[in-house]
């Protein structure tokens, strides 16, 4: 069963504005303003506490960007599409989330070695630019990474599903 273009089309549509309407309320979720009003007097040894938990957030999303990365590669393999146009859409969709999660990656490993030499340096802030700014490069590389690969299969749907 091959389903039409216009169908894949309204699908894609529809997905995009669900990750549209999901980012916004993400951001409106996550808005740090009243989040930085609350102390750090509750939390014994808060440097540790910090440094804990901002490598696991990093080691974490490297262990999904790279399952992800997987999957992109599973992607390309798929059985070709009778339709060349969908052949190079689905590999120009797939090579854009490739790079997306390349890019969190390295980004990633930035955030680690800098945490390392924070550490080192016998302090860490998760809040300073040094450490902040790779790691938020991490998260939204990772999560455009992840929507762009969805928005592949999607386009691909015709080649995902198993031939009868």
């Amino acid at each position: 069963m091959k389903l039409t273009s216009t169908f894949i089309n309204i699908i894609s549509g529809i997905y995009v504005l669900l990750a549209i309407a999901g980012a916004i309320s993400a951001y409106f979720l996550s808005y740090p303003a009243e989040l930085t009003e609350i102390g750090n007097e509750n939390v014994k040894d808060a440097g540790n506490a910090a440094l804990a938990m901002s490598n696991d957030l990093v080691k974490q999303l490297i262990t999904l960007c790279t399952g992800l990365i997987g999957f992109c590669v599973w992607l390309f393999r798929r059985p070709l599409a009778s339709d060349p146009a969908e052949l190079v859409e689905r590999y120009l969709w797939t090579c854009m989330a490739v790079l997306l999660l390349v890019a969190s990656l390295f980004a990633g490993f930035i955030t680690l070695q800098r945490t390392l030499l924070m550490v080192a340096w016998k302090s860490f802030d998760p809040r300073l630019d040094i450490v902040w700014w790779p790691q938020f490069l991490q998260f939204y590389l990772f999560v455009f990474g992840a929507a762009v690969l969805g928005l592949a299969c999607i386009r691909s749907l015709n080649v995902l599903v198993e031939k009868q």
